[in-house]
């Protein structure tokens, strides 16, 4: 299934998008979006700034979406990056 957005949803152009699942090489879902964000950034993930430090803490984030129905949503604002995460398997990342 693909995640639809709408244009109110969007702030920019989609840079990247990932789809994160029990058979990701990622074990947690923050580790998904901080790869999904230093793709978009063209850097490795060490070179971001924790997750935590722009507001959104990462076992939270990995409990919320254990189980999560597909029409769950959640987007933040992560290393100068809009992020969203759905309960249908996908991290997108757009540039504000």
């Amino acid at each position: 299934m693909h995640t639809k957005h709408t244009a109110a949803d969007e702030v920019g152009s989609v840079v990247t998008e990932r789809r994160f699942g029990p058979d990701d090489d990622e074990a947690e879902l923050s580790s998904v979006v901080a790869a999904t964000v230093a793709d978009a950034a063209g850097v490795e993930t060490t070179e971001l700034d924790p997750l935590y430090n722009s507001g959104v803490d990462p076992d939270a984030l990995n409990t919320l979406f254990d189980g999560a129905g597909e029409d769950s949503r959640l987007t933040f604002d992560y290393a100068g990056y809009r992020v969203r995460v759905t309960g249908d398997g996908h991290v997108g990342v757009w540039e504000p």
